[in-house]
């Protein structure tokens, strides 16, 4: 049944954000076609064009954002619910399907967003666009080098990449968690909405930063980090402090196997609070949905 609400949500968010992205990714061959040309009409066209590519680019992340809102609102907490609750699916089915169909409609509006930049890049010079693309393959290369020569594993380096997934469902799990906050009171659910998900925001950044101080030592995650950061760039600054004396060198940052098991066990503690996070907004909305409902 899950399945069956998640491809419910896909299909009414996807009728108005599938014009969005095609519409993008239309206006932007037509860019890269007419960029080839040095014709005055076209150059009076282009500007116009550009306006409306970089207008669809912000509207499809706030049309994003806004549809997220209105299908948990108006889905479940205004007249539509009474619908939906009847249906033989449990308050936390439905705050999951919402919350699949949030995070797929976001990574698919990246990945529409990508896909109509490099259409327009690749139509004006395609040697640029092949030369960008191995430069950040080569850049990607260097930069994990030193991870897994100090001991690295795959998971870790996909660690940025599972916090980064984690973060984008706790943003819209505190958005619908801050919704359901607002059924408890029976009058200025909007003005409660809006103050619990900036409460809810302060809270789990406070606890978050709290514990990470009571946890670790947050100086020396700092230096790691730095020296991660610093380990690819190593050759390019020793050559920019050639002409200095080699105590210079000596202020560079060396990445160690210490330093990538402080920051994997960082880098995990921050995605168990995430996911735990995640769980108890899953748990408060649904609690809230299935106990003080009060549709208006």
């Amino acid at each position: 049944m899950l399945t069956k609400l998640w491809l419910y949500e896909m299909r009414a968010c996807g009728r108005i954000l599938l014009p969005l992205y095609g519409a993008l990714i239309l206006l932007s061959l037509l860019l890269g076609f007419l960029g080839r040309f040095s014709n005055d009409a076209f150059g009076v066209i282009l500007p116009i064009l550009l306006i409306i590519f970089f207008g669809l680019l912000v509207a499809i992340f706030f049309v994003t954002l806004i549809l997220l809102i209105q299908r948990f609102w108006r889905n479940l907490l205004k007249s539509e619910g009474y619908l939906m609750f009847t249906l033989p699916v449990s308050a936390y089915q439905l705050v999951g399907a919402k919350l699949l169909s949030a995070c797929c409609w976001f990574i698919l509006g990246g990945i529409a967003v990508s896909v109509a930049m490099l259409a327009l890049f690749l139509q004006q010079d395609f040697d640029m666009v092949r030369l960008f693309f191995r430069d950040f393959y080569d850049g990607a290369l260097v930069f994990i080098a030193p991870w897994r020569a100090n001991g690295a594993t795959v998971y870790q380096l996909l660690q940025f990449l599972l916090i980064g997934l984690s973060n984008m469902a706790q943003q819209i799990l505190t958005l619908y968690a801050a919704l359901s906050i607002s059924q408890i009171p029976n009058r200025f659910r909007v003005p409660v909405a809006y103050g619990s998900f900036l409460a809810l925001n302060y809270v789990q950044n406070f606890a978050a930063t709290g514990l990470s101080r009571a946890i670790f030592a947050m100086d020396d995650v700092g230096k790691a980090f730095a020296a991660l950061v610093s380990s690819p760039l190593r050759p390019f600054f020793l050559s920019l402090l050639a002409p200095y004396p080699s105590s210079f060198y000596n202020t560079l940052p060396t990445l160690t196997p210490a330093d990538i098991t402080l920051i994997a066990t960082y880098l995990n503690f921050i995605l168990a609070v995430g996911l735990i996070t995640n769980l108890l907004y899953f748990l408060l909305s649904g609690a809230l949905l299935k106990n003080k409902l009060n549709l208006l």
